[in-house]
């Protein structure tokens, strides 16, 4: 009796389990699904309520600028000089100085070594100065552009300089810049235009250059920029982080999304803030750019719907 009420109670305990099991997986489940339709709802509620919202920006007056950031490399117009004798040296002039014809640019042991050429004094050198010379620029290839690698030396007072090794160099007052672009882009250039650069190491803003040199390969180019102010702070550079620019835009901006086009032509949707309708009035675009619009045909300040797909243009907001 005892042992049958033992096996009895054991079998329950085993049923209760196995019912335990099956409801704690049904609600498991039943969690998930709700969990489930609850994003299903979350999602139908932002891409109906904020995906499709209407997005208002002010009509303003600023300056757009076409152009872009690059790495460039530097070439200058300089020659180099070699020491004919061995010794320890003595400078005699501070680097980035300008010097004259004649002048004595530095002692080698006993000997002096005399300036030929007119121009700016370092006593830097990188190896690069002749392959990247100005009467070598034109050979230059996108194959080479990123190749080149610099054996930078700056001699100081009581180094020792060898026979043959380079003493010193004279820069002429030409610096140049050679970019790499896609042939695209190269095409809106012209020989003798006027560009623009900035860099984070320049302090006095806008470096102006001239285009003058194309180079067009297969699908690559490189432009070459004359800088017409010689930047002494690139003596001894051989590549710098510029913004290249070709323009800067100035007017009335919106955003490139805002243009809504219309059987009479291009204009945007502008939003009327006191009785919610909606005009559409178009307008002349006179400067693209990447970052957008130039355009005349509304006003500074006036609320321009940027994304005029949301809207039932005619029925109101």
């Amino acid at each position: 009796m005892g042992n049958n009420n033992i096996y009895y109670l054991a079998q329950k305990k085993s049923n209760y389990k196995n019912h335990q099991y099956r409801r704690d997986r049904f609600n498991k489940r039943r969690f998930l699904i709700a969990v489930f339709l609850l994003i299903v709802f979350i999602l139908f509620i932002y891409f109906i309520g904020f995906y499709n919202r209407i997005v208002i920006v002010r009509a303003r007056y600023g300056e757009l600028v076409d152009g872009f950031t690059t790495k460039a490399l530097i070439v200058r117009d300089e020659q180099v000089y070699y020491s004919p004798v061995s010794g320890n040296i003595e400078l005699n002039l501070t680097e980035g100085s300008r010097i004259s014809y004649g002048q004595r640019v530095m002692r080698v042991g006993d000997y002096s070594l005399i300036n030929h050429w007119a121009g700016i004094i370092s006593y830097a050198t990188d190896g690069l100065e002749d392959s990247l010379g100005f009467e070598s620029i034109n050979e230059l290839t996108p194959d080479k552009y990123n190749k080149y690698k610099r054996n930078y030396k700056q001699l100081v007072n009581g180094n020792y300089l060898n026979k043959g090794e380079p003493a010193f160099r004279i820069i002429a007052n030409n610096m140049y810049l050679v970019l790499q672009v896609t042939t695209e882009e190269i095409e809106r250039y012209w020989l003798n235009e006027k560009v623009f650069f900035k860099a984070p190491d320049i302090k006095k803003g806008l470096i102006d250059a001239r285009v003058v040199n194309k180079m067009v390969f297969d699908k690559k180019a490189l432009m070459l920029v004359k800088l017409i102010p010689f930047v002494p702070e690139w003596l001894n550079n051989r590549w710098v982080e510029v913004e290249f620019i070709k323009n800067i835009y100035r007017g009335i901006i919106i955003p490139y999304k805002a243009l809504f086009k219309q059987p009479e032509g291009e204009g945007v949707l502008v939003y009327n803030t006191n009785n919610g309708k909606i005009e559409f009035k178009k307008v002349k675009v006179l400067e693209r750019t990447k970052q957008g619009l130039i355009v005349e045909g509304i006003e500074v300040g006036e609320s321009i719907i940027e994304n005029p797909s949301s809207v039932d243009y005619g029925k109101g907001v």
